[in-house]
């Protein structure tokens, strides 16, 4: 590590300024063995304690900008530092009136203040909302409203963008990059003076996060997820760490949203193993490349776009060999795209990992694992030892061994419900299981799952189902074809037909009439598509493809 911080001097590439040394500080065998032995007990209140006891002076985050709080005017802070931060914004919080249960939604862009104050509120007893920035700004709004959020966390970019002029629903309004001004309090002045007190004694069942589902397919609803579901695959990874002993020192490069949940807990799983993360705003492909090859990454995690843009950005020709594991969540991944990355130039190291796998928001973002990598096309991996699962016809009916249904899941993951829904609650449930929606067969190893696709996007065209990944795959084998989305349009003769939409990759021209050509000549007469758009597809915060979007743009056609 100390001599990729030696590598010459590149004006385009982040110039983190970190001391080598502090991410090879090891934790003694016994000061580690202490922290296992705690594993039950850990919540989301009391973990920064545990981490900044255990790891102490190791680095736990280097950032692009040192925090504007005060006793971190680095851009390195360590596990302790982090474990003071987050107790002293305790004391802070909760001198303005926060109290158990009390929510505070948190809206800023992707940096190391949002997560000083969420581990704040959860240290508090509180229940964090995280927001995404780049939501529409009525949308902000309505989410403090509907979370009756007490106090707003925000930066000068939300507050001087989407919020400008906003009347807001909370008491206070925290700045974290900026002095107090009217009606706004600065957290660094919070800081000064605040006395850290001990972390709330919350149970695994009180609630901790309400994450906002995206809204994609409608109002986007508030997922409850309490200390216990965030803590259950957080537990089951500490074991297997602690079955190793100390971790040794391992760098990790995060882009993914902190507002959702699979950057929210891409975060948490590397923490808590002593992981040293560098965190980025916003996602850039060639910088994301000239950071692992210039600081020696070892880890790297980010939605099937992220890697795609990768890619093309120029990863086969830079020298990624740094790298032992590659993480994917936020969206289905394709074999080939893993394959690819599985397959870059490397050292003598064993190959390298792509681990990937599925849960949903109201999983706390865990049901299976694909661990060293999915073995094909549609593998989602094992079910998670714990976790219950069922694949059931519409009825509740189990299917039969191989056969497609929905998946249904229950467990200690298991969100309790929807946040004011219970109505939506009750629609979620079939007899205490969670109703996932998604489509999947189980293959011939027991509880190994393979994705087939969403109950909701399953077309049916002239009494024939079809099932859109199997059709996205096909276009996606097009050598020009980056994205694919594959629904069913109404019509009144077949009850629905097949329609696409398709982005190329950059530089790469298409035309409808040649990829319906293309594509007829693949795939069964009745999957065909009837149309297929060339276009841009219109993405989320993390580079999720918004499915309702797309449905609009090929209805105008």
């Amino acid at each position: 590590m100390a001599a990729a911080c030696r590598a010459r001097y590149d004006p385009r590439v982040p110039q983190f300024e970190f001391d080598p040394a502090a991410l090879q500080v090891m934790p003694s065998p016994e000061r580690f063995a202490a922290f296992a032995e705690a594993l039950d007990s850990l919540t989301l209140a009391n973990l920064t304690d545990r981490l900044g006891e255990t790891f102490g002076d190791r680095a736990a985050f280097i950032m692009e900008q040192p925090l504007a709080l005060p006793g971190a005017g680095r851009t390195t802070i360590t596990f302790g530092e982090l474990a003071g931060l987050v107790a002293r914004a305790t004391a802070a919080l909760e001198a303005l009136g926060l109290g158990r249960g009390d929510r505070v939604a948190l809206c800023t862009r992707n940096r190391m203040e949002l997560v000083v104050a969420e581990w704040a509120v959860l240290r508090a007893g509180g229940v964090a909302v995280p927001i995404g920035a780049r939501l529409p700004a009525d949308e902000i709004v309505r989410i403090i409203d509907d979370a009756g959020a007490r106090l707003l966390v925000t930066d000068r970019a939300v507050l001087a963008g989407p919020l400008a002029g906003r009347s807001l629903p909370v008491g206070h309004r925290i700045l974290v990059d900026g002095d107090s001004g009217a009606g706004v309090l600065g957290l660094a002045r919070l800081l000064e003076t605040a006395a850290p007190p001990p972390p709330a004694d919350v149970r695994d069942e009180d609630l901790a996060v309400i994450f906002y589902t995206s809204g994609t397919t409608g109002r986007a609803k508030g997922v409850m997820l309490t200390h216990g579901n965030l803590m259950f695959a957080t537990r089951a990874g500490l074991r297997q760490t602690a079955a190793m002993g100390p971790p040794p020192p391992i760098l990790a490069l995060m882009v993914m949203p902190l507002a959702n949940t699979s950057g929210h807990q891409a975060l948490l799983f590397s923490i808590v193993r002593g992981t040293t993360v560098i965190v980025l705003d916003r996602f850039d492909a060639r910088t994301m490349l000239d950071i692992v090859e210039r600081h020696r990454v070892n880890l790297l995690s980010g939605t099937p776009t992220m890697f795609r843009l990768l890619w093309e950005a120029g990863a086969p020709g830079r020298d990624l060999s740094s790298i032992f594991s590659f993480g994917g969540g936020g969206d289905y991944f394709h074999q080939d795209l893993i394959d690819r990355f599985r397959m870059l130039p490397r050292g003598p190291e064993s190959p390298v990992f792509f681990v990937t796998g599925y849960g949903m928001t109201e999983t706390g973002g865990q049901v299976t694992q694909a661990f060293p990598a999915p073995e094909t096309d549609g593998d989602l991996g094992v079910v998670q030892p714990g976790i219950d699962s069922r694949v059931v016809h519409p009825d509740g009916q189990p299917v039969a061994p191989g056969e497609v249904g929905e998946l249904e899941v229950r467990g200690p993951n298991v969100t309790p419900g929807y946040w004011r829904a219970p109505d939506a609650t009750a629609a979620a449930f079939r007899d205490g299981w969670l109703r996932t929606g998604d489509l999947v067969r189980e293959g011939a190893e027991p509880r190994r799952l393979f994705f087939a696709g969403r109950a909701k996007d399953v077309v049916i065209s002239g009494g024939n189902t079809i099932y859109p990944p199997e059709i996205e795959r096909t276009l996606l084998e097009h050598p020009a074809v980056a994205r694919a989305v594959v629904l069913g349009l109404p019509d009144e003769r077949m009850g629905e037909i097949v329609v696409a939409a398709v982005e190329p990759h950059a530089g790469a021209t298409l035309d409808e009439a040649t990829l319906l050509a293309w594509i007829g000549e693949r795939v069964a007469p009745y999957q065909r598509p009837r149309a297929v758009a060339v276009t841009q597809l219109p993405t989320s915060a993390d580079l999720k493809v918004k499915r309702r979007l797309v449905a609009e743009i090929l209805t105008r056609r």
